[in-house]
């Protein structure tokens, strides 16, 4: 058995933890799981996704210590940001009938009642102390002097050493009282998330023609690098400099939000959209030459998908048609998977089309 077993893509992960949530060791506890990954790559909105789910239907609430029936709490509590002394309680002195007396003054953000998720995140980066009162947690469920109501599911995430983000060795003990899922970044399941989340097109585009750039995470570079979370936080600057692609500010923003390499290789694949084909002409239905060159082709996918975004109601089945006729001659069905995607994305009602039920059957065997 080797570590690759223990590997999941970010949509295998949430099947994981849903698939053991429902389970109990024989001595009577839950099975909880941990997720490990580097830096970026969107353990907390696995968790998030996770909570959603188990909510079904519930309101999902955030930091709610005590919610009510018909809400789901999800807790998001980093463990690295404690000291033992925080979860035992911090002397304060109280006026009783004009007497001092001293109490323990307990933390207010562990749950006490109702049902939801307790995140503890960043566990690994928490000292051998606190990773021990996490370990209690998961295995007796009492942080402290607090009981975790049992309604609450537990989740653990925290970095790896090998990403040099400040985690320590987790201790064997709480390794052993957990299911490890070492997380790593998929580019169809983040491009899905991407389209539904209104990633900009450029963006999604230039990922599925360079997926490598989508975590390019060196942890000997101190300076801001590409992750599927600095990539979601490029999003409102490529929407704001969009129209002004060439202006110096755009390229400095995006070096400070997914570093210099990524950039660079970013702003050469936006300079081709200068060079894409008239896409007025092909939603037109006009006859339109395929441009040569993989950057090429997908920058011209991205201009579409912005056209369809963007056209009104009464010409967008006959833009879509036209548009998804000329995407279909392109040299890979990738290209066809890519557009359609993001266009139904972009405009739902897209997906009720004669067009796009066409495409699935003729791409069945591919993932949509």
């Amino acid at each position: 058995m080797s570590a690759k077993d223990k590997t999941y893509t970010p949509s295998e992960a949430i099947e994981g933890m849903l698939e053991i949530t429902p389970m109990v060791s024989a001595d009577g506890t839950d099975l909880v799981p941990c997720l490990l990954g580097g830096v970026g790559i969107g353990k907390s909105s696995l968790v998030e996704q996770y909570a959603k789910t188990l909510a079904n239907g519930r309101k999902l609430v955030y930091g709610k210590i005590n919610p009510s029936e018909d809400e789901f709490s999800l807790i998001d509590l980093r463990i690295a940001d404690l000291e033992p002394e925080d979860t035992r309680g911090v002397p304060v002195v109280d006026m009783v009938e004009g007497e001092p007396v001293q109490r323990l003054a307990q933390l207010q953000n562990l749950p006490i009642s109702g049902s939801g998720v307790l995140f503890l995140d960043e566990f690994a980066q928490a000292t051998p102390e606190m990773q021990k009162i996490a370990g209690r947690g998961v295995r007796e469920r009492i942080i402290g002097e607090t009981k975790i109501s049992d309604g609450f599911k537990i989740v653990l995430a925290g970095n790896r050493q090998t990403d040099r983000a400040g985690a320590n060795s987790i201790l064997s003990h709480l390794l052993d009282r957990v299911i490890e899922m070492h997380v790593e970044g998929d580019t169809n399941s983040w491009l899905a998330w991407a389209t539904k989340n209104d990633v900009h097109p450029l963006i999604t585009s230039f990922i599925n023609y360079q997926p490598q750039f989508l975590n390019h995470f060196d942890p000997k570079l101190k300076e801001s690098q590409s992750s599927s979370r600095t990539w979601s936080m490029a999003s409102p600057i490529v929407q704001r400099f969009e129209n002004d692609l060439t202006n110096s500010m755009f390229g400095k923003l995006m070096s400070g939000c997914i570093g210099s390499e990524s950039t660079a290789e970013f702003l050469t694949f936006v300079n081709l959209m200068q060079n894409v084909p008239s896409l007025d002409d092909i939603v037109s239905g006009e006859d339109v030459e395929v441009p040569e060159g993989v950057g090429l082709q997908y920058a011209t996918c991205c201009g579409l998908v912005k056209v369809l975004s963007e056209c009104k109601d009464k010409d967008l089945v006959s833009y879509w048609e036209n548009a998804l006729k000329y995407v279909e001659k392109f040299p890979t069905a990738e290209f066809g998977i890519y557009f359609v995607r993001s266009c139904v994305g972009a405009r739902p009602e897209l997906e009720k089309s004669k067009a796009f039920g066409q495409f699935r059957v003729d791409n069945q065997n591919l993932i949509l």
